[in-house]
């Protein structure tokens, strides 16, 4: 019974982060540079 849930929240979950890893790595230079400069 849960298993459809599960695998439908699964498929959200990638819905949703599959964008946000897809900029991540197109930024990833940038946004690592911003990081870094944050913390230092």
């Amino acid at each position: 019974m849960a298993e459809p849930c599960l695998h439908h929240c699964e498929h959200s979950l990638v819905m949703v982060f599959n964008p946000i890893l897809i900029w991540t790595g197109d930024h990833f230079a940038e946004v690592s540079k911003m990081v870094w400069e944050a913390n230092s």
